[in-house]
């Protein structure tokens, strides 16, 4: 589990569930507690499996209004986009774009264009309170999907602190965390943290077609408990999208356990 990149103590801990399950399937052999040791490999894989997949939640769900938030460079815009095809147009519902990004040049015009293509309203909400104009304005039955801009530590505090506070008070915003999963499990993990202001509901990863490790994805969902919501797979709109699932996190990790285990699964 340590070599496949998931986290030190939640490895520990899975491999102390895993021993605990399988002595209380028959604890006593010959007079003696049975070793793990002396059970098959591919029993030792289906229960490390099942205790991964026990430990953290998908929830492939958007709200109604929804709000796209983390780090430059994440992915959100293009994340939308693909939101907005997938589980707006796809699904014959109306849509209606807002960016809150009136910080970096061109950030808006960027997602108007996008909204022209697909033919759907864009609004620019340079305040919070034009922001929930803007949400307020928009026809009930239309999914409402909010673009912000990408902040680090300095910009949150400096420029980000209205929105993160508007957003983490408004229990009617679905907020999405958007991750990538490239980063290493130290930085993810610093990013979730400093993210917490605004009260994100679910994780979204993105750059899967990056990397072949899901052990960062996988230890930041355990740890925080919050569902993991889609996947976005590579840069094509919006076909490299696909809906979490607890197969696509755990699948490769298990893959990766000691070959003696790998060649039984």
């Amino acid at each position: 589990l340590l070599k496949t990149g998931i986290d030190p103590q939640l490895a520990a801990e899975i491999d102390l569930a895993v021993q605990q399950k399988l002595r209380n399937r028959n604890p006593i052999q010959n007079g003696r507690v049975k070793p793990i040791s002396d059970w098959d490999p591919a029993t030792v894989v289906q229960e490390a499996a099942a205790e991964m997949e026990a430990r953290f939640e998908v929830l492939p769900e958007i709200g109604r209004v929804a709000a796209l938030v983390g780090p430059p460079g994440a992915g959100k815009t293009t994340t939308l986009i693909k939101l907005a095809i997938t589980q707006g147009l796809a699904a014959r519902r109306r849509v209606h774009l807002i960016s809150t990004d009136h910080y970096r040049i061109a950030a808006a015009a960027q997602l108007q264009t996008y909204a022209q293509i697909l033919g759907t309203p864009f609004t620019l909400a340079e305040t919070a309170a034009a922001l929930a104009h803007a949400i307020e304005a928009a026809p009930p039955e239309a999914l409402v999907l909010i673009d912000t801009p990408g902040h680090t530590a300095a910009s949150l505090e400096e420029s980000g602190s209205d929105l993160a506070a508007f957003l983490a008070g408004r229990q009617d915003i679905d907020t999405h965390l958007i991750l990538t999963a490239t980063h290493r499990l130290t930085d993810l993990r610093r990013t979730v943290d400093l993210f917490q202001r605004f009260a994100p509901a679910k994780l979204l990863f993105t750059h899967l077609d990056e990397t072949d490790s899901t052990a960062a994805i996988f230890s930041e969902a355990a740890r925080t408990r919050k569902p993991l919501s889609f996947f976005s797979t590579g840069q094509v709109v919006p076909e490299d999208f696909e809906s979490a699932s607890k197969g696509r996190v755990t699948g490769s990790l298990v893959l990766e356990l000691p070959q003696p285990c790998e060649a039984v699964a």
